[in-house]
């Protein structure tokens, strides 16, 4: 069995990994890294507020998301684990309003929820510090 520290550094690589691939386009790769059932949820104080399922799900509110985009392009700024299955990755976005042509940057928490190598759930949140809060009480939960 390998050691929470081993497990941790998988971890943030296979989040490493799905954004990487998403960087560069390849969505099949960025679901090839997920489990059948990948859970997306975002909170009601961010756009498309609300909980996808599966591959169907994902590929809704992904098209949802960059729908509103023109030149979107996402950067890591951290990556860090948080117990033994959950990685808090700072987000940097940008782009321009589609339609507007307003450009927008902001930094998201991105909380990711790994399972045996596997992307289970990405949840969003404005900041980090409410990320960790998340993953921590989820780690607990679970009795890890």
């Amino acid at each position: 069995m390998s050691s929470v520290k081993e497990q941790q550094r998988r971890n943030v690589e296979v989040v490493r990994e799905a954004i990487d691939a998403f960087r560069r386009g390849e969505i099949d790769g960025l679901l090839a890294l997920a489990l059948e059932d990948f859970e997306v949820y975002l909170p009601p104080n961010l756009p498309n507020a609300g909980r996808y399922v599966g591959e169907d799900g994902f590929m809704v509110w992904l098209n949802q998301w960059l729908e509103a985009w023109e030149d979107f392009t996402v950067e890591i700024t951290e990556a860090s684990p948080v117990g033994a299955r959950h990685v808090v990755a700072v987000m940097h976005q940008s782009g321009r309003g589609k339609g507007s042509g307003i450009p927008v940057e902001m930094d998201l928490a991105y909380m990711w929820d790994v399972r045996d190598g596997k992307l289970a759930a990405l949840q969003m949140y404005a900041t980090r510090e409410e990320a960790v809060e998340v993953a921590e009480q989820r780690e607990r939960a679970a009795g890890d």
